[in-house]
């Protein structure tokens, strides 16, 4: 038997055994802290079969909840958030790290 908790917003929804597969894969990424590459990495490995890729993923997960993600850019050693006082940085200003990437 599987139980799903559910927001208000959702009540009365009935998921798939694929969604409910899906909500399992996205609380276990939440959980684990994995970041995008290692969960890319471990959809890649087969090891778990039938997760979606990150941004479907995600978008569901937004429908369900209803919660608009945020993206902000970090710095590569996660100290500090571009936002606030720090949203005209370029440069950790710790690390001197650019808070973009190669590709921008």
């Amino acid at each position: 038997m599987i139980v799903v908790f559910i927001s208000n917003n959702v009540k009365g929804t009935h998921f798939s055994e694929d969604g409910i597969h899906n909500i399992h894969a996205f609380n276990f990424k939440v959980n684990a802290q994995l970041d995008g590459q290692d969960y890319t990495k471990l959809q890649c490995s087969k090891l778990v079969s039938n997760i979606k890729t990150l941004h479907h993923l995600q978008s569901h997960m937004s429908s369900l909840s209803l919660i608009t993600p945020v993206n902000y850019h970090c710095c590569p050693n996660s100290c500090i958030c571009y936002t606030g006082d720090y949203q005209h940085f370029d440069h950790c200003p710790h690390y001197s790290k650019s808070c973009y990437d190669n590709q921008g």
